[in-house]
């Protein structure tokens, strides 16, 4: 039966073994959960053995553990995070783990996970928001809510393994989004750009204008090969990206969604200027060997047949851009003048959402709200024109 027991401490002060039934062993052997309280009457005491004895009956007492959150955190990351996602989602999880959730300076990673409460959570979502632990500037909002779904999410597992029995990441005050400035180039900047490009032969010039012409991701861009692309149809195949994870390690993966795998028509002018880079590649590996730019990428440095890294093609493309007194539009920006320039043509939103190969319309929609704000007037003149054209008078 279930009991409280005063035990007396060396120093003086009283404590309680609190101490329920929990049935029998298979030998036949009576087995009892304990938990020891300090601090309390023994009326409160008996207080919290109602408690106990409900939570041992209904099988949801959990067994003191110390097991801190940074042992754990990395443990769900190798168990349940790591053989599931790609190379770079995982880069990215270790990368907010090691430097906020469990960094030297301001992490959390030394609590236990059973003492984790939701005012210490709250308190470091805090703390980071204001200074970055490892830059000493404040983090972006979206920085802030992905570090904080990577705790929710681990302290969930911790739930489901009996470690905890509740989340204390839930109900958190996270900063409010704020959506980012989409810069995007004047079609006068755009002929500046382009003819730059052209009359410099730089090799720039194949990469700006996928990403431009077919509004191509970074990572899509560099991860084309000549056998995605098929003269006949004109249309290319987009199904690898090519990227930097965290650690500066390069990866190739399947994009960034199930609907960003597609098969995009190609401008005749982008297919030609592909096929002379096809042409002039074969006949360099005529000269120097199969070894040159053997994997057979679209977007290569001609000076060495190497395929170029992310984040060299981002630097060249910046100073570029500087260098030129145009609008500081990155190169992701370009995908949305790619963007810009459909909804001021009227392509139907599915469809460049469809070329983007965005999630959604509802996506595409959200992120270039802006861009159709100032179709507002020539909604009302297409209204004004078909339905009282014939009359002048209204009202």
């Amino acid at each position: 039966m279930a009991h409280v027991r005063e035990l007396k401490r060396k120093d003086g002060t009283t404590a309680f073994m609190l101490v329920v039934e929990d049935g029998k062993s298979l030998t036949g052997v009576r087995k009892q959960k304990t938990k020891t309280i300090r601090g309390v009457t023994r009326k409160e005491a008996e207080i919290e053995l109602y408690k106990f004895e409900k939570l041992v009956k209904e099988g949801n007492y959990i067994e003191p553990n110390n097991i801190s959150l940074n042992s754990y955190i990395h443990q769900w990351m190798d168990v349940f995070v790591k053989p599931y996602n790609s190379p770079t989602t995982n880069a990215g999880y270790m990368q907010k783990i090691d430097s906020y959730i469990c960094g030297e300076k301001g992490g959390i990673g030394h609590i236990a996970v059973q003492k984790l409460n939701p005012m210490i959570i709250q308190n470091f979502i805090n703390k980071i928001k204001d200074k970055s632990p490892v830059s000493g500037n404040p983090l972006s909002a979206k920085t802030v809510r992905d570090t904080y779904i990577i705790l929710k999410a681990c302290l969930n597992n911790a739930v489901k393994m009996k470690i905890i029995n509740e989340n204390p990441a839930v109900d958190i005050r996270l900063p409010k989004r704020q959506k980012k400035e989409i810069k995007v180039f004047s079609m006068e900047e755009i002929d500046i750009l382009l003819n730059h490009l052209k009359d410099t032969k730089s090799d720039m010039e194949l990469p700006v204008n996928l990403a431009l012409s077919m509004g191509l991701r970074r990572g899509e861009v560099l991860g084309l090969r000549f056998s995605d692309v098929d003269y006949e149809k004109k249309t290319i195949a987009i199904h690898n990206n090519r990227v930097r994870c965290c650690n500066y390690e390069i990866v190739e993966k399947a994009p960034k969604t199930v609907n960003s795998i597609r098969i995009v028509n190609v401008p005749d002018t982008i297919l030609r200027m592909i096929k002379r880079q096809e042409t002039r590649w074969k006949k360099k590996q005529l000269r120097y060997g199969k070894d040159y730019n053997k994997n057979g990428y679209i977007c290569y440095k001609v000076e060495t047949g190497n395929p170029w890294k992310p984040d060299n093609l981002t630097q060249k493309y910046r100073r570029m851009i500087k260098n030129l007194g145009l609008t500081p539009v990155s190169f992701h920006g370009l995908r949305h003048c790619f963007a810009s320039i459909c909804l001021h043509q009227n392509i139907e939103l599915l469809e460049i959402s469809k070329l983007l190969g965005h999630s959604s319309a509802s996506f595409t929609l959200d992120t270039y709200t802006h861009l159709l704000e100032d179709k507002g007037s020539v909604v009302a003149n297409v209204m004004d024109g078909v339905l009282y054209k014939k009359s002048s008078k209204v009202g």
